[in-house]
């Protein structure tokens, strides 16, 4: 069995990739590409550990994640 997800994707040419856009690749947006034209990896925006970890940042790191 094929584990590595690269190359299972291969398989089926061509790969479809939303990569992040700060502000723009939101949980709303992901969910209209995902009903429109499925992609076939989602990346989010990278997010900050330290802003996790911290009570005044961590409500807006939160929120683009979802």
């Amino acid at each position: 069995m094929n584990t590595n997800i690269w190359q299972r994707l291969a398989q089926n040419k061509p790969i479809k990739i939303l990569a992040p856009m700060e502000g723009v690749t939101d949980y709303i947006f992901r969910e209209l590409v995902d009903k429109l034209a499925p992609a076939d990896i989602y990346f989010t925006e990278f997010t900050s550990a330290k802003a996790l970890l911290n009570p005044k940042a961590r409500e807006n790191s939160l929120k683009r994640l979802s």
